[in-house]
């Protein structure tokens, strides 16, 4: 790593420590304080261009979130906030041009680009990075107006209960460590990279509690060492709610014990290696199309899931802490999906207050007085 001295000349600077991990953070320290020094010495933000402000904070949240928070935060930046305002003065940048911005992200959502969900990602980075900047000392920032485009909540598709049964029948004839995956996910509602890293350690068949410790998801891979691009990882989950205790059904945990392995075994594999949720998607989309399924992707198994609990009666609060979501309305606008039959059985609730409903729709004595 090298600076520059006052007549421009490289000037290396040095980094000691006991192991490479010290010496590497003392690196990174120097380094986002060096950002940040050259990001505060105008506090109006002129000739100061957006990308070195981002820069800045990209070094300063390195060494604050996890890896694949980091890696998400990197790629947003480097795929879409460089190119589209990384050249932009910071005193030029205000809600006219983010808006701008914005409105040429969603536009390219109607060609396959970026959805309303994915821009509002990109917006909430955006707004980390501008409160950085006016936290460095350049006035402003924070406050530009930024207004996130709407989402709209998309119809996602559940089994029904025919489709759900006959799942349940393949599992069931065929014994293999891919489909208990499918059963898990099926009726603990866990998503695939949870999945994935799920170990049979993490069951406790005494109490009849899967606990969800870990994930295994890809990140971009910042390692000079290494010429590939991505790496995939054991992690813990994305947040706090994330870690859960999940009850599972009685008749799911007996079956689950007849294939018991290892504590440290991972399901998936029956080894004690994990099988990462790319591999674990194609073995699952082979698995629809071998036993005739329409190809309907992981999640619905975590649609499914909820809906069926809702269908059953579920509380809202003990299912919302089950999926691991952080607040009831989560759960409630994203995941709850009310099937037909659902929908069907609480309208005919209305029978019981209802004079047709009591009376099949034939005349009564009541109906004579009214008419008199």
């Amino acid at each position: 790593m090298y600076d520059h001295d006052e007549q421009g000349k490289a000037r290396y600077l040095y980094f000691y420590g006991k192991t490479y991990q010290e010496v590497k953070n003392k690196r990174i320290k120097a380094q986002t304080d060096r950002e940040s020094v050259k990001v505060s010495k105008n506090k109006h933000g002129e000739n100061v261009r957006f990308e070195e402000v981002m820069d800045s904070w990209l070094h300063y949240v390195s060494t604050r979130v996890k890896e694949s928070t980091y890696s998400q935060y990197s790629y947003l930046c480097e795929a879409h906030l460089r190119p589209g305002l990384g050249d932009i003065n910071v005193s030029a940048l205000n809600s006219a041009v983010i808006e701008q911005f914005t409105q040429k992200k969603l536009k390219r959502s109607q060609t396959g680009g970026l959805s309303p969900k994915t821009v509002t990602d990109l917006l909430s980075v955006l707004k980390l990075i501008l409160k950085y900047g006016e936290n460095n000392g350049i006035e402003g920032m924070a406050s530009i107006p930024i207004k996130s485009p709407r989402n709209s909540i998309p119809r996602i598709k559940i089994l029904t209960r025919t489709e759900q049964e006959r799942l349940e029948y393949v599992i069931l004839n065929h014994p293999e460590p891919a489909y208990l995956g499918i059963l898990i996910s099926l009726y603990a509602g866990i998503r695939i990279g949870e999945m994935c890293a799920l170990r049979w350690g993490d069951i406790n068949f005494e109490e009849g509690i899967l606990e969800v410790r870990n994930t295994v998801i890809r990140v971009r891979n910042f390692s000079e060492e290494s010429p590939a691009k991505t790496k995939v990882i054991l992690n813990e989950p994305k947040s706090d709610c994330s870690r859960r205790q999940i009850p599972l059904p009685a008749f799911a945990l007996s079956y689950l014990r007849t294939f018991q392995k290892q504590n440290s075994c991972f399901i998936l594999t029956g080894k004690e290696t994990f099988m990462e949720p790319r591999c674990y998607l194609n073995r699952y989309k082979a698995i629809l199309k071998a036993h005739g399924f329409e190809p309907f992707n992981y999640h619905v198994l975590r649609h499914t899931f909820a809906t069926r609990c809702i269908e059953s009666g579920f509380d809202i609060k003990s299912l919302s802490e089950i999926l691991g979501h952080a607040s009831v309305n989560t759960t409630l606008q994203r995941y709850v999906h009310p099937s037909m039959e659902l929908k069907k059985s609480q309208m005919e609730k209305l029978g019981k207050i209802s004079v047709l409903g009591q009376t099949n729709g034939q005349p009564s004595p009541a109906v004579d007085e009214i008419k008199a």
